[in-house]
């Protein structure tokens, strides 16, 4: 992925041997589909904090798509702070109860601090692979954690695929929607909530 410029990417990725990631699983009887509400949630705070427009995503039974159009012209022109600040609504840390904590000014005067570990952060702000890395983990975490399970969740780190031009993006973006249409988990693009 060239990160200096802005680019359109349909990223993907499927539960490792068709564990259910969002729906009904036969064979536990166990109904996974309120999964869909915290993980486009969790989509809202990640497209507020990175510099990357979320196009489109489709969360199916066993997997789930996202197209993405990464903005480092945005983020060249963010200060250093606001960086810092966006990183760490991204990945903050942890009060005793599990909420997420409000940095305090010697925390992120440590990262502004260190002009390469700036770089760094105003790197990942507009890298989908660093989107695509947060989400998943976040959700093999929570998903783990409900089922008391541990290990590999997600098939694969993720798939990714650059979309060149209009027709590409198009073309991709109608995939996308129609997903869950011919998955039969909705009878049309009106219908399907997690779209």
């Amino acid at each position: 992925m060239p990160l200096d410029e802005i680019g359109v990417y349909h990223c993907y990725s499927r539960c490792v041997q068709q564990a259910y990631l969002c729906g009904y699983d036969p064979d536990t009887k166990i109904d996974f589909s309120y999964r869909k509400a915290w993980i486009r949630e969790k989509l809202r705070r990640l497209a507020k904090a990175f510099a990357i427009d979320i196009w489109k995503y489709a969360l199916m039974s066993t997997h789930l798509h996202v197209i993405l159009r990464n903005r480092p012209d945005v983020s060249r022109h963010w200060t250093d702070q606001e960086i810092a600040r966006r990183w760490w609504e991204v990945c903050p840390g942890r009060l005793e109860n599990g909420l997420p904590a409000e940095p305090k000014q010697v925390e992120l005067n440590l990262w502004l601090s260190d002009p390469e570990f700036m770089a760094e952060l105003r790197s990942r702000i507009a890298d989908p692979s660093w989107l695509m890395r947060e989400l998943l983990v976040n959700i093999a975490r929570k998903a783990n954690k409900e089922t008391k399970k541990q290990g590999k969740f997600w098939d694969h780190r993720f798939g990714s695929r650059r979309l060149l031009d209009e027709p590409a993006i198009l073309a991709c973006a109608l995939y996308v929607d129609l997903n869950v249409v011919r998955a039969d988990q909705a009878q049309s693009l009106d219908t399907s909530e997690f779209t």
